[in-house]
């Protein structure tokens, strides 16, 4: 694979400068899949770069478009939310201008994820109902059960757990006949709302479904998550060493795979069971740590939330 790794670079640098420009693109597209999955995140840039301006060379507006939502999943794979935004808003434009109504909405899709990162939740919400209708009448069933999860997550996170359900189980019906990680996520996220209807033993049920399904794939997030759910249920019914395991197991499973979010969301978990505890110093490294993660990734609203549970364990402690 290396070697393959270099010569696919190469063939996309040469076709670009030999102005072939729809075989730099074709090209980019292979090395984005295999790059992608192997976190080659310099020669994914490069590749997108040199066909990137062999296509603006002779005016080809879809495969710019392509190209730039290519470098904002870059960005985004990267956790360079901010910077995913520019190249994703320009590939929806260059998308629509072309009358390309399928690919805008693939990168309409991806802005809204950054929009909800970064605290913009109403536009994300919008943004995704949008695709919706697009992408029932193109067929593409995996991404619209990515949208209408995303839609349940934020609703969730937002405290609407009716519109949550709605869309969460309008995910579960569209994904019956999915096998891979879009279904699993799913299951993990029916979790998250029966753990917030106070239904611990079914949400406890999801979760370890969601972490079997995870385990088949090999979705080392999707593992790590079900760890966390399952993390916070023990430590909502008293068990908190079960807790601590649980989350500190999800914690390393972030680790391990570069997930500052899931790294963030299991130190905030572990410090509330260090608090349990009275390790209070502990529990305020973790919560510092957590802060300084969100405020690099550049979400406001969660690094927010970090502060207040900082504030909260002070208070608790009585030096605040």
């Amino acid at each position: 694979y290396e070697a393959e790794r270099t010569t696919l670079t190469t063939l996309v640098r040469q076709a670009a400068g030999y102005g072939l420009d729809d075989i730099a693109w074709d090209l980019a597209a292979v090395c984005r899949c295999l790059f992608s999955t192997r976190g080659h995140h310099d020669e994914w840039l490069a590749t997108h770069q040199d066909a990137l301006a062999a296509v603006r060379a002779v005016g080809g507006r879809t495969g710019e478009a392509a190209l730039l939502l290519g470098l904002g999943d870059l960005y985004i794979d990267k956790r360079e939310y901010t910077r995913a935004a520019g190249p994703l808003e320009q590939a929806y434009a260059t998308f629509t201008a072309a009358g390309e109504d399928y690919g805008a909405v693939l990168a309409l899709r991806r802005a809204a994820c950054v929009d909800r990162i970064l605290g913009r939740y109403e536009r994300a919400l919008e943004r995704w109902r949008d695709c919706l209708p697009v992408l029932a009448a193109h067929g593409d069933l995996q991404a619209r059960v990515q949208v209408l999860r995303w839609l349940g997550l934020t609703l969730l996170e937002l405290r609407d757990l009716e519109g949550a359900e709605s869309y969460l189980r309008q995910a579960e019906e569209a994904a019956r006949g999915l096998l891979g990680r879009a279904a699993g996520q799913v299951r993990l996220a029916l979790a998250d709302l029966l753990r917030a209807r106070h239904r611990p033993a079914e949400a406890e049920a999801e979760y370890i479904a969601g972490r079997e399904r995870a385990q088949a794939l090999g979705d080392v997030s999707g593992i790590g998550y079900a760890h966390f759910g399952l993390g916070v249920i023990a430590l909502e019914s008293g068990r908190y060493a079960e807790g601590r395991r649980l989350l500190g197991v999800c914690r390393e499973s972030a680790r391990s795979v570069g997930d500052p979010l899931l790294e963030a969301l299991g130190m905030v978990g572990l410090s509330a069971a260090l608090g349990h505890d009275g390790r209070t110093q502990e529990a305020e490294r973790l919560l510092a740590g957590a802060a300084a993660i969100y405020h690099g990734l550049g979400t406001p609203v969660r690094y927010a939330r970090c502060l207040y549970a900082h504030a909260e364990l002070l208070d608790r402690r009585g030096d605040a």
